[in-house]
């Protein structure tokens, strides 16, 4: 696989405007940086270390496949047919593993265009295009080593925006480590005009040779080398406050037309910057700062430009390109370490339900709000999946479910996988668990690690909040001496729905003789799904007052336990975590439950991190977290250094008005069906062949396809979603090469009981 040259620190000068400078040293490069009008800026994200995300047009859009920059256009290889990145002989290529492989790519050009493929015969004699759907020619491929094939594209088939390439082969073959092979492709070539014009179009530009070193003026910088005309295109949601940062030069006789233009999401492009840049003996760097402010919280497209026709052999130098936001603040003077954590989840609970999401909900929960407002407020989190059990693995391991594998009916977390339990045992904590539903059990792998381990619906307990609490509070009192972890996970919102009667009359006063029996609630939840029971308007009504009555029984026990920890003197040294593991769909789009979709009113759930040593109260994050994020964060709070295995972010840096490492943008997934990515704004869901986009601003509610009318969001997601899904590391899933393999861990199966069946089927687990 190509690699390329990590770049230098970025040089900030303390002006917006272009200016020269030559000769100067790599450390008093550094040390601008640290001072000056600009001191307080830092990398939010390094286009140059990231340059494997941009699109490249070179005279046409170049595709470098077995090399990092593939996965934007392969879906990281998931449901695409793509399989097995390999380096022979210098040429990278990626095989295509199925019968159908897909490709997904953004095209900016009118008229028709002209597909250039570079493959290797393995299984397939032949090769079926379609382009949107629509048939283009076949290819008949040669018998040895590597050719290239070119195939024209009618204007009325290649569109503005998104384009989705089929790639039907007739055969795979065996090709080693397990691969079936119809093709090897090296390179997949988007031009222009009709063949007869693309066969003079320049040698592409592969990513092995995007950056490169390059002197001028004496000044010698590691940079993104391009020649004329090229425009790399990067997909960003761009921060507040952030400034784009960059020498710039040209290496070679003549001058070059350099600027940035920024595209925003339903915007026409912008010109943020331009210049035009001179070469030779004479040339230096030039340093530049561009503000923008203008974009802040948009999705844009970000081009680099470079263009001259009368410099055809000389070559522009983006040295260091960067986002820069303001420096976070320090630590809080007298911030302290966390004693003990308290991780609470309340089973089954939407986000939108509850007033610090929701103002205008209906549901009363007095002591959530107040906890809300003594913490920070995570606006956006995502759970990794729309059920319980993978969705709790993933709370407890930080690994995503496709890491951990516990995402079936059968199947356990591995023992292998090492719990957060664990950990904080290892470091000399007490550990217990108290937990009201059935999946979380022993029986699928989740009581390694606690000193007490209780699973009320296993030992037969009741499961109400009051109980789970109570039971909680007393175990915290007999080990409150000594650091504790204890994660809580109560059911009361969850299937039956049975609130108290008073909590009940909150929101259904009125008399009713309905087919609701909220003691069967479970039953006639998976009667409605399998279509043999029907509920009438009122039926509707007294569903969701049931759930919102739950909710509001669980605030007032959670209510009594914050008061409890207040009198023993625990609230201050204690981070208390609260969340959920999936939400609750109340017909939103036709169905009820939970565990079948990945809209929001599954995915969309309750984050709240609480603890005075170190967190300012009243804080909101807007940017889409997960649940993966929480045991990095509390491990982090404790003073305890984050293992090695975990998927998930640190949140820490939000406490201090910073941001987590990355893009922002969460992903979701849903057994082997669905793959799902959030940003602030946009969702996409990729099912396979199909897309869909919805506009989250717009469109709360999902219920309109915005692929067509938001081309940069579509692109932006579908970055991300490839590149998570291809990378080798989850942890650090958007870099080009994965600082060592992530883990992966085989799946256990185990043989599910009746007894163990049967308390599922009273949860609502039919099976």
């Amino acid at each position: 696989m190509r690699s390329i040259v990590p770049c230098r620190a970025l040089l900030l000068v303390a002006t917006i405007s272009t200016v020269a400078c030559s000769g100067r040293s790599e450390g008093s490069a550094r040390g601008s940086e640290e001072s000056g009008a600009f001191s307080d800026l830092e990398t939010v994200f390094d286009l140059q270390a990231n340059v494997h995300l941009a699109d490249v047009d070179h005279a046409g859009l170049i595709m470098d496949f077995g090399t990092p920059a593939r996965q934007k256009y392969s879906m990281g290889g998931w449901k695409s047919g793509w399989e097995g990145d390999s380096d022979i002989n210098g040429v990278s290529f990626t095989y295509a593993s199925t019968n159908v492989s897909r490709v997904f790519f953004h095209w900016d050009h009118e008229g028709p265009a002209t597909l250039v493929f570079r493959l290797r015969r393995h299984g397939s004699k032949n090769v079926s295009v379609y382009l949107n759907d629509q048939p283009i020619e076949g290819i008949r491929m040669e018998e040895d080593g590597w050719h290239e094939h070119r195939l024209a594209v009618p204007a009325e088939k290649i569109r503005r925006g998104d384009n989705r390439m089929l790639l039907r082969w007739n055969g795979v073959t065996e090709v080693g480590r397990g691969i079936q092979a119809a093709a090897a492709v090296d390179t997949i070539r988007v031009i222009p005009g009709a063949p007869d014009a693309a066969a003079s179009a320049p040698t592409p530009i592969l990513y092995s040779d995007l950056v490169s070193e390059m002197r001028i003026g004496g000044d010698e910088e590691s940079v993104i080398a391009v020649r004329p005309p090229t425009t790399l295109s990067y997909y960003l949601e761009v921060p507040a406050r952030a400034k784009l940062g960059f020498r710039v030069g040209v290496e070679g006789p003549g001058a070059l037309a350099a600027k940035v233009m920024v595209t925003a999401q339903g915007e026409s492009p912008r010109q943020a910057w331009g210049a035009r840049i001179r070469g030779g003996a004479r040339s230096s760097w030039q340093e530049v700062l561009v503000d923008l402010a203008p974009f802040t919280g948009k999705i844009v497209r970000l081009d680099l430009v470079a263009d001259g026709q009368d410099a055809a052999e000389a070559r522009l130098g983006w040295a260091g390109p960067r986002l820069l936001g303001p420096r976070a603040p320090s630590p809080r003077s007298g911030a302290t370490k966390a004693k003990n954590v308290v991780v609470l989840l309340e089973d089954t609970t939407r986000a939108d339900a509850l007033s610090p999401w929701n103002k205008s909900t209906r549901v009363r929960t007095p002591a959530l709000d107040r906890f809300s407002q003594e913490g920070i407020v995570f606006e956006r989190a995502a759970a990794q999946e729309s059920w319980t059990k993978p969705s709790v693995a993933s709370v407890l391991t930080s690994l995503y479910p496709e890491t951990h594998q516990a995402k079936t009916f059968d199947a356990r977390v591995p023992q292998s996988v090492q719990l957060v339990s664990e950990i904080f045992r290892e470091a000399g904590y007490r550990t217990c668990a108290m937990i009201a539903n059935g999946y979380v059990s022993d029986r699928f792998g989740f009581d390694q690690g606690w000193d007490l381990y209780r699973n009320f619906i296993r030992d037969n307990l009741p499961t109400h909040a009051q109980k789970t609490f109570g039971d909680s509070l007393q175990w915290i009192e007999q080990n409150k001496d000594r650091p504790f972890f204890i994660y809580i996970q109560t059911i009361d919102p969850h299937v039956p729905y049975d609130p108290p009667d008073e909590f009940l009359r909150l929101y259904d006063a009125a008399p009713y003789s309905g087919t609701v029996d909220q003691r069967r609630t479970a039953d006639q939840l998976t009667d409605f799904k399998s279509k043999r029971l029907q509920f009438d308007p009122r039926d509707r009504e007294r569903l969701r007052a049931l759930y919102d009555g739950e909710l509001s029984y669980h605030d007032k026990w959670f209510g009594h336990f914050l008061d409890r920890l207040r009198q023993l003197d625990l609230l201050s040294n204690t981070v208390i975590v609260y969340t959920s593991d999936h939400g609750e769909e109340f017909f939103d789009h036709g169905s009820v439950g939970h565990g079948h979709t990945l809209y929001q009113e599954l995915l969309h759930v309750p984050l709240v991190v609480r603890f005075p040593g170190a967190i300012q109260g009243g804080q909101r994050v807007a940017d889409p977290v997960e649940l993966v994020d929480i045991v990095p964060t509390v491990l982090e709070m404790t003073g305890h250094e984050v293992h090695q295995e975990a998927e998930g972010r640190s949140l820490v840096p939000y406490l201090r008005g910073g941001r987590a490492e990355g893009p922002p943008v969460a992903f979701s997934e849903f057994l082997e069906d669905r793959r799902s990515v959030t940003a602030r704004g946009w969702k996409m869901v990729f099912r396979g062949g199909g897309t869909t986009l919805f506009d989250l601003g717009s469109d709360p509610g999902e219920t309109r396809d915005a692929s067509d009318a938001a081309p940069i969001a579509l692109r932006y997601l579908r970055i991300m979603l490839g590149q998570f899904l291809g990378s080798p590391n989850k942890r650090t899933w958007w870099a080009a090469t994965a600082e060592g393999a992530g883990a992966r861990f085989e799946q256990e199966r185990v043989e599910v009981d009746d007894t163990t069946r049967e308390q599922l089927r009273a949860l609502g687990y039919a099976q």
